[in-house]
């Protein structure tokens, strides 16, 4: 008979840590590869493999511990490693049925792989594969699925659907969504597992962990149920909270002070939310001051408005949402031609990638006509060097995309800022879940389509727990900042 466990930690109060801990005794008592752990994403299973492995000894943690993992790569080794619908294969499906393809990739970071419900993606291809995941995560019809989606024919989608699935059958390909379906068929060798973040599961991934679960001895699911802010792809507090077994609150956070714990409840109740949970929890982190800076945002367009200003005033920063500007291949060749123009040299590897992307901007006149070789003629290259293959390194760097900012960043905060990691990051709610910063800067605006949905209980209940994501992300200051458009924040302003 499997025994089951729950544990409720409010942000900060060491759920991870928690589950390690007990992974760890676990493992000493049954051997490490008969213990197992479900992570929400794969940098999170890493960080639990690096922590576990470290206390038990492990050389190869990675490898020692097999069942640690996001819940799609244990499926994906339980079925032997199928072939799988990749982005190329997604692409050639599309074009074989005229359907325009997703410009982004897709990748098995998180259980639902969209970032939120302020999607950018509006290809036909991108929205389908959207809605026939959502349509099983949520154990919904495609129709209902295509239905949340504005502007969306739902007889398009049931009949592209209806084609994805034939022509995986034909390939004998799988999908992410597949990979669950088939891998709770089969036998986690495990006798304890336990799940970090279960507030962000939906019912097709309960689904998979509860077939894994009758088959062992303990099965312990940790999360925040207020927490669950994924709601579009099927997560719901109601699926995590109503989970039968023994529940363990942590009570103590120590990210929060008392006042932003309190802060951070008051916004719930606002929101239509009340549990006894509540109660159980408070912040004991005093007062203090710190380095690292966190932006915010509800959307993506509003994202955009920080960047921006980011990039204006030539603060370094880092994107949770897309790729920062000190971190692209415009960046690295920046870097290559300053240390030449400073006297320096560079390895022949380095100065080739950023010459032959550099040389793309460069204008007619100045741009040489001789390609820069794929045999290196010298191992180190000197600005002389360079500039045979480029004309004049000073006009290639300053041709550079992000040229204006990535120098800016260079006088006003020296050459060391374009290399080490930025003490500033910005992300939308959704990307920041799970980070932390001393100091949160919120922008106050709501957006349209979030705020919109405040006009309905239900829809001020999914917001609320998304500013309560927000509001939980800081250990000293949370501060609105003016931006954007939409109705304004709609929750106290202080803590």
């Amino acid at each position: 008979m499997t025994v089951l466990g729950n544990v409720h930690g409010a942000p900060g109060t060491g759920k991870t840590t928690w589950l390690v801990k007990r992974f760890i005794e676990e493992a000493k008592k049954r051997g490490h590869n008969k213990v197992g752990a479900v992570t929400y994403t794969r940098s999170a299973a890493g960080e639990f493999s690096f922590r576990a492995g470290s206390a038990l000894n492990l050389r190869d943690p990675k490898a020692s511990l097999p069942y640690v993992g996001t819940i799609h790569a244990l499926a994906y080794a339980l079925l032997g490693k199928p072939p799988l619908v990749g982005n190329k294969e997604y692409g050639s499906f599309c074009s074989q049925y005229g359907i325009e393809a997703p410009r982004s990739s897709r990748s098995e970071e998180t259980a639902l792989d969209v970032g939120d419900e302020d999607t950018t993606e509006t290809e036909e291809g991108a929205l389908l594969r959207r809605i026939v995941a959502e349509s099983r995560h949520r154990h919904v019809s495609v129709d209902e699925a295509a239905a949340r989606h504005r502007g969306v024919n739902g007889d398009r989608m049931v009949y592209l659907a209806d084609k994805y699935k034939e022509w995986k059958s034909r390939e004998g390909l799988l999908d992410f969504e597949d990979l669950l379906v088939q891998g709770m068929r089969k036998r986690l060798p495990v006798d304890v597992l336990f799940a970090d973040e279960s507030q962000d599961n939906s019912p097709l991934l309960w689904a998979v962990l509860d077939s894994w679960a009758k088959n062992i001895e303990l099965f312990v699911a940790a999360g925040d149920p207020w927490q669950a802010i994924y709601l579009f792809a099927g997560a719901d507090p109601s699926l995590f909270r109503n989970r039968p077994g023994k529940w363990l609150n942590l009570e103590v956070s120590h990210r929060l002070t008392p006042a932003t714990a309190e802060y951070s409840k008051t916004i719930l109740r606002q929101g239509g939310w009340d549990d006894p949970f509540f109660d159980a929890w408070h912040g004991e982190r005093g007062e203090g001051e710190g380095e690292t800076t966190l932006y915010l945002a509800r959307t993506h367009k509003l994202l955009a408005t920080v960047r921006e200003r980011l990039i204006r005033e030539g603060e370094p920063f880092g994107d949770y949402t897309r790729k920062s500007p000190l971190r692209t291949v415009a960046a690295d060749a920046y870097l290559v031609f300053s240390r030449l123009l400073g006297g320096q040299v560079v390895g022949w590897n380095d100065f080739k990638a950023a010459a032959t992307y550099a040389r793309r901007y460069m204008p007619a006149g100045v741009k040489p006509r001789r390609a820069v070789p794929a045999k290196a003629p010298f191992s180190a290259v000197t600005l002389t060097d360079a500039n045979v293959w480029l004309g004049d390194a000073a006009v290639a760097r300053e041709r550079l995309p992000s040229y204006d900012y990535l120098s800016k960043v260079e006088s006003e905060h020296g050459p060391r800022a374009l290399v080490l990691r930025p003490s500033t990051m910005i992300g939308t709610i959704h990307s920041a879940k799970g980070r932390e910063a001393d100091s949160v800067k919120l922008v106050a605006s709501w957006g349209w389509l979030p705020s919109r949905s405040l006009r309905e209980d239900q829809g001020r209940k999914r917001e609320a727990l998304v500013a309560y994501v927000a509001g939980t992300r800081h250990r000293y200051s949370f501060e609105l900042i003016e931006g954007g458009w939409g109705k304004r924040y709609p929750w106290p302003e202080e803590a």
